[in-house]
């Protein structure tokens, strides 16, 4: 247990010096492993380095050489325990482990919702950028509104630190940036895979839009095929877009 006045000290001057903390045994065996080290690395040109204070040598100690030094900084509970009086937290690095949340409107059919191949595709990528998926969810529903309740339960639990989804449009149409602030604000990333807009989107949620206002003006049964109709009008140009 680090003392108030050692952890002042690190965090005062970026340093702290604990003596005795590994005991005579594990320093000396530090010791031999650091010489080993050297002349494993230098060889016949280590009586030969230059030492002028500036000049630096690299000197891999988390080899099979060096049992002693890798386990110092992978699983022994001395140091570590002391990093993370220190740090006040996580002194060790973990691979961010990602959930991936696929979202489509009732009407897509690109590959199916979260099909073999969208799936693949999104965990390639988030493999090459050093994220561990551990969980896949889909979910149909729109993007307009707040009723997907599996991206809600996401967004309400604390065990996915990192959302993960192909497209932002997919997800939410609006507001995405609220999301991602809100998430990072609480210690949890949002990751977009693909930032380009997914065009035929744009139709489709201007459809929906105006389908939920022609539900309202003329009744459910008429307002699909209302709101299909306005939308083939204005695109293909009889009345102005204003």
């Amino acid at each position: 247990m680090l003392s108030p006045s050692q952890i002042d000290h690190f965090h005062t001057f970026g340093f702290v010096v604990l003596p005795g903390l590994l005991g005579p045994d594990r320093t000396e065996t530090l010791r031999q492993e650091v010489d080993a080290a050297l002349h494993d690395a230098y060889a016949a040109t280590y009586d030969e380095r230059v030492i002028d204070g500036i000049s630096g040598h690299y000197l891999p100690l988390a080899t099979m050489l060096t049992p002693l030094s890798t386990s110092l900084v992978c699983d022994d509970p001395v140091l570590i325990d002391a990093a993370e009086q220190l740090l006040a937290g996580p002194a060790l690095p973990s691979i961010p482990e990602g959930v991936l949340y696929f979202a489509e409107a009732g009407w897509h059919d690109d590959d199916g919702i979260g099909g073999d191949r969208q799936v693949a595709r999104v965990t390639g990528w988030a493999t090459e950028h050093g994220y561990e998926i551990t969980q896949v969810v889909t979910e149909v529903g729109s993007a307009l509104d707040g009723k997907r309740r599996k991206f809600l339960a996401l967004l309400g639990g604390p065990t996915a630190t990192v959302i993960m989804v192909e497209h932002r449009d997919r997800f939410a149409r609006f507001g995405a940036e609220y999301v991602s602030a809100a998430l990072q604000a609480a210690g949890r990333r949002l990751v977009v895979v693909d930032n380009s807009e997914v065009d035929d989107d744009l139709v489709r949620d201007m459809t929906e839009v105006l389908t939920s206002m022609c539900a309202r003006l003329y009744g459910k049964r008429a307002a699909a095929n209302r709101a299909r109709r306005a939308v083939e009008i204005a695109c293909a140009g009889e009345v102005p877009l204003c």
